[in-house]
């Protein structure tokens, strides 16, 4: 895990991802991330700087998934939360524990290079 990234800049980076990703098999997805950008600024202002784009996500908010999988990214999913049930091909990713608390040592066996997470 790299980084947490409040849902503004999460949406605008999966809405990227969305560019490259439509109609593109994991293979192709991988390949072009380097188009997407690798700075990365949180909700609290804080800048990220990854040495390459991030290509495993961990989803922590149901309408995150949702877009992973609408703009063809669900691939890079690999893990999301228990409420994260839709669409159906979202239940094949592998759910966090999140209640009554988050398993942190199950989120960070995931291997997620960035979380896509709200603030609120």
């Amino acid at each position: 895990m790299k980084s947490l990234v409040g849902v503004r800049y999460a949406v605008l980076g999966v809405l990227l991802l969305g560019v490259f990703a439509c109609g593109k098999s994991k293979k192709d997805l991988v390949e072009n991330a380097p188009l997407i950008s690798k700075t990365w600024t949180d909700s609290k202002g804080r800048t990220v700087h990854l040495r390459q784009a991030p290509t495993r996500f961990l989803s922590l908010a149901p309408s995150l998934t949702e877009i992973m999988f609408a703009i063809g990214a669900g691939e890079l999913l690999v893990g999301r939360t228990q409420s994260c049930d839709y669409p159906p091909e979202a239940k094949q990713v592998p759910a966090l524990v999140t209640y009554p608390n988050i398993d942190l040592e199950q989120m960070r066996s995931m291997g997620a290079e960035m979380v896509l997470c709200t603030d609120e």
